[in-house]
């Protein structure tokens, strides 16, 4: 199977340089087991043949690689974050992100310094609020 499996919902993108790329979701499994982080976000470089995009250009295109070279841009690193939050700011950090949009909000860091109160709510599968999900993006495996 390919290293990365069930892409799709791609943008392309043409970089300063003239540099063709597509980013993408996609499925990685973990030592011939199920994926265990679900969808993903790749960037792969392509090509135009025609009118036509050619993901992954050369001896493997087509198929989305789990290493690509990066675009030819200057590097922009971020800071690590560690590996938990104190919840002592405001708001959330940008490491939390939502499975779901939530259409109301549901948790709290105010109320307690240095905790996240978070409200439960049952049976929302009956109603037209979309159950929602607020996660610690796992940053790498290895």
């Amino acid at each position: 199977t390919a290293p990365i499996h069930s892409v799709g919902h791609a943008d392309i993108i043409e970089t300063q340089n003239g540099e063709w790329w597509m980013v993408l979701l996609g499925k990685r499994t973990f030592e011939e087991q199920k994926e265990i982080i679900g969808r993903e976000t790749f960037l792969v470089p392509m090509s135009w043949e025609g009118d036509f995009p050619v993901v992954n250009p050369g001896p493997n295109a087509g198929r989305v690689e789990a290493e690509h070279r990066r675009p030819n841009l200057p590097t922009h690193p971020w800071p690590d974050a560690g590996p938990r939050d104190e919840f002592d700011a405001t708001k959330l950090s940008l490491e939390w992100n939502f499975l779901r949009t939530p259409r109301s909000t549901w948790w709290n860091l105010a109320s307690k310094l240095g905790f996240l109160q978070a409200n439960l709510a049952f049976g929302m599968s009956n109603t037209d609020l979309a159950p929602d999900l607020k996660a610690w993006m796992q940053e790498r495996l290895k």
